[in-house]
């Protein structure tokens, strides 16, 4: 007996699981100076690994490039923009 021949129209995908967002974008901690406002890039950059761990693209709009949260790989696409 023949199998049917599968094409990608007949391939069912499975829904995601969660029902919300599929990419959020995240405005970030902007410009810092010493002593002022790191809790801020902590829990930014927090925010965007729980977001990753749920299936989310994560875009993060940020003008310091000296922040936790433009660390290489940790958000999806990151815009150095003020």
């Amino acid at each position: 007996m023949r199998r049917p021949r599968v094409t990608q129209a007949t391939v069912r995908r499975p829904r995601p699981a969660h029902a919300g967002p599929m990419r959020v974008l995240v405005l970030g901690s902007g410009a810092l100076k010493i002593g002022e406002a790191g809790e801020f890039d902590y829990s930014g950059s927090q925010a965007i690994k729980a977001l990753k761990e749920e299936g989310i693209e994560v875009w993060l709009i940020n003008p310091n490039i000296a922040t936790i949260q433009t660390s290489p790989g940790l958000a999806d696409r990151i815009f150095l923009l003020p």
